[in-house]
């Protein structure tokens, strides 16, 4: 079996576009971060008294002013927002400032998330799931641009990621079917379980290995460049009610990535096995990945594309996943997160075995044709 896997790991980098996508995808974090970087300091984006900032200085500044305000978010938190907002007022500070903006948004979104909050709890129909993670949780403010620009970056990456490895492993088992090899591989003594087996065991290694790397690369550029000091803020600028910190909603998406990865190569290699010609499979790992994207959402808490990578890697996901963390299932609410790697893991369950069986299953006219080329 290692010599199986190693024989298809040198197939796999043996290939100069697998390579070339590679190098693209581990890079892809870095550039983007670089690009955000420099286009945020080449825009006007706020006032500061008579000083215009750009993008960059607005949101150090705003984040600054958001730390002096941090703690946890009840009715005295609000009130006090509400007299500094009022002094502001007062003082004849514009409402273009960057000062009113921040202190009037946190404001706001703590006015809501109480009133959100008091509302769903006093709700006789609010399920016990719901009630119970509402009575358990205490909503906290702090700084939280640098978070946002991680998370944007983030599920940028992740779906390169997703649709590289549907690109890398979409030709796993076809590329010897492409060229009449794989019904005498299969007639090989290691040529049919064995050798599904090595193929399987490298694409989804390779899968998982790429996106921790991914998460490494993306966690320390981001840490070095950014401001992550608002770790335990919750989001709560995203005006929904949610019971999620950033530090959580980070640990959560190395979760997606990775639950992206066994999604995506799952899909991949399973059209491998069942279509003949890579570009065929290839084309349907687009449409995998993209159809669910476009087909529209009625409710996001029900709709079972959120089950897609497509959908639950997006920067909406955390309206679905991380600001929405219940899903319904035939009237009962369950959190979303384990449900979606419940799903995804009896698919793999499901489908797996069904990749090896049509794997080793041989076809004796295949054989034939391909012995009459050789040999005439």
């Amino acid at each position: 079996m290692r010599r199986l896997c190693q024989s298809e790991l040198h197939k796999f980098f043996h290939s100069r576009l697998h390579c070339a996508m590679l190098c693209v995808l581990l890079l892809f974090p870095l550039l983007h971060l670089a690009f955000t970087q420099h286009a945020q300091t080449q825009q006007r984006y706020a006032l500061l008294g008579d000083t215009v900032l750009n993008e960059k200085e607005a949101k150090a500044t705003a984040d600054d002013l958001r730390r002096s305000m941090s703690g946890t978010v009840q009715k005295s938190w609000v009130a006090a927002r509400k007299q500094e907002l009022e002094k502001l007022v007062k003082q004849g500070i514009d409402k273009a400032d960057i000062r009113y903006q921040t202190l009037d948004q946190a404001y706001w979104d703590g006015y809501r998330t109480l009133e959100m909050r008091d509302v769903v709890r006093s709700d006789p129909q609010t399920p016990a799931l719901v009630r119970q993670d509402l009575q358990t949780h205490q909503w906290r403010y702090g700084p939280y641009e640098g978070w946002l620009s991680r998370m944007k970056i983030f599920e940028d990456t992740a779906k390169v990621y997703a649709i590289f490895c549907l690109f890398l492993f979409g030709n796993m088992f076809n590329q010897e079917a492409s060229c009449d090899m794989l019904e005498l591989l299969k007639s090989c003594r290691k040529g049919r379980r064995k050798l599904a087996c090595a193929k399987l065991i490298v694409s989804f290694s390779m899968a998982l290995l790429l996106a921790a790397v991914l998460y490494i690369i993306l966690s320390l550029s981001t840490s070095l460049m950014l401001d992550l000091s608002g770790g335990d803020t919750t989001l709560m600028m995203l005006r929904t009610l949610h019971i999620y910190t950033f530090s959580q909603v980070d640990l959560q998406a190395l979760g997606l990535l990775l639950l992206s990865g066994t999604a995506c190569t799952l899909f991949a290699v399973f059209t491998s096995v069942m279509v003949k010609k890579p570009a065929v499979s290839l084309g349907a790992g687009m449409l995998f990945f993209l159809l669910p994207m476009l087909l529209p959402m009625n409710g996001l808490q029900t709709s079972w594309t959120s089950f897609f990578p497509s959908n639950f890697l997006s920067f909406q996901a955390i309206g679905q996943l991380m600001m929405t963390p219940w899903f319904a299932v035939l009237g009962t609410l369950y959190h979303r997160l384990p449900l979606i790697c419940i799903f995804w893991f009896f698919l793999c369950a499901v489908l797996i075995p069904v990749s090896i069986a049509k794997h080793c299953s041989i076809r004796s006219w295949s054989i034939m044709n391909r012995i009459r080329k050789t040999y005439g």
